[in-house]
């Protein structure tokens, strides 16, 4: 693990797989033939130790709100933050919820999505002093009550998905299927919505406001969020590939390395981030013309971090979210704080440049940006 990566998530600190069930700890440890590295079976042991703990909070909390949960009728459908990683989609899930109006998928509830409803206000406490300051990736701030991608709660509900790679880097099979669910078996999609809805019923259950849900895999799986909420709303970010792919290489080595159990086999993140590209936006196009027109705004990462202020706006009109005024100040205080957050910076090799030139070629000419032959300042 490299420094900074150790300095960010402590050795003995919480990461989100601490959250999983013990049986679907067990059968991800099995399918990789319990390959750990011999300086991570401190890590693998206490991911047992907590997944007993998970596995029986697991049961109270059904005794106690299976029940009511499931017999929930959803007054709200969701609102999606699609777009692809390091697309600004944790900086808009952010601004969104400074509006008191809508609900969201906290940290804390997505690494316990089976127990929140019984743990959290006393387990929330006393576990708080073991969470890292910062993501890994950005170094964004990390707190329980903080929004979360609720791709992390679909994990500790045991679904697969492609994060399941950062535990197992090395010997993990590929879980591409995952992000786009196309490729999936009727029984294995049915389960997959059926995990989907009960995280967002058991959010709602807690909260019963609008939810803003947030998580990059999500632009590949309209058509089957749409089964499930046909009103749902999206907001759908985008930004310069040439930036945009640099950074979630980064953002792929360091959460492997923050969270793994196993030392990162870093020649195969750059191909494994290409191959989700490539996937997602295929989706994402194929299906985007079964969200009406008034459930979809999209904008650009530059103009968002340019002039906040109005790109929130504008999307509170496009989606009809109320009245934006009301907000406004709240939006007006959280941009000052993040005022003076500097993104990180990537010198792109000649290879990798005209790779990224090649593979997001549509992407690029779709939403407006230049490529690095045409002359057009990017």
């Amino acid at each position: 693990m490299s420094d900074s990566a150790a300095q960010t998530y402590p050795r003995f600190g919480l990461v989100i797989w601490h959250g999983l069930p013990l049986a679907a700890y067990g059968k991800l440890l099995a399918g990789n033939g319990c390959r750990v590295s011999w300086n991570r079976w401190d890590r693998a042991f206490a991911f047992g130790l907590s997944g007993t703990l998970n596995s029986a909070l697991n049961l109270v909390d059904r005794w106690a709100f299976g029940q009511r949960v499931e017999n929930l009728q959803l007054d709200h459908a969701p609102i999606f933050i699609i777009g692809h990683w390091r697309t600004g989609t944790t900086l808009l899930h952010e601004l969104l919820t400074c509006d008191g109006r809508f609900g969201f998928a906290s940290t804390y509830q997505c690494m316990a999505p089976g127990h929140f409803l019984v743990s959290q206000r006393f387990l929330a406490p006393l576990t708080r002093f073991l969470l890292p300051r910062r993501r890994p990736m950005d170094n964004m701030p990390v707190d329980w009550n903080r929004p979360q991608e609720d791709e992390f709660g679909l994990c500790n509900l045991g679904l697969p998905s492609p994060y399941l790679e950062w535990m197992f880097p090395r010997t993990s099979p590929s879980y591409a299927p995952y992000l786009d669910l196309a490729e999936l078996s009727d029984a294995e999609r049915r389960r997959w919505k059926a995990g989907m809805l009960l995280l967002v019923k058991r959010i709602a259950y807690s909260n019963p406001r609008p939810l803003v849900l947030k998580s990059p895999p999500h632009t590949a799986r309209i058509q089957t969020l749409l089964e499930l909420f046909p009103r749902a709303r999206f907001i759908h970010l985008v930004r310069d590939p040439q930036v945009m792919i640099p950074s979630t290489v980064h953002m792929w080595k360091r959460m492997t390395e923050a969270m793994g159990l196993q030392r990162g086999c870093r020649e195969k993140v750059m191909d494994r981030v290409f191959d989700n590209f490539s996937r997602m936006y295929r989706s994402f196009e194929q299906q985007r013309g079964l969200i009406p027109k008034n459930q979809l705004v999209e904008l650009r990462f530059e103009d968002l971090t340019c002039d906040m202020l109005s790109q929130v706006q504008r999307i509170y009109h496009c989606l009809s979210l109320g009245d934006f005024e009301r907000v406004r100040p709240s939006i007006e205080r959280f941009r000052q704080e993040v005022a003076d957050y500097q993104s990180n910076v990537y010198q792109l090799s000649a290879e990798l440049r005209a790779r990224v030139a090649t593979t997001c070629r549509s992407y690029t000419q779709r939403y407006g940006y230049s490529t690095p032959n045409d002359g057009k300042p990017t």
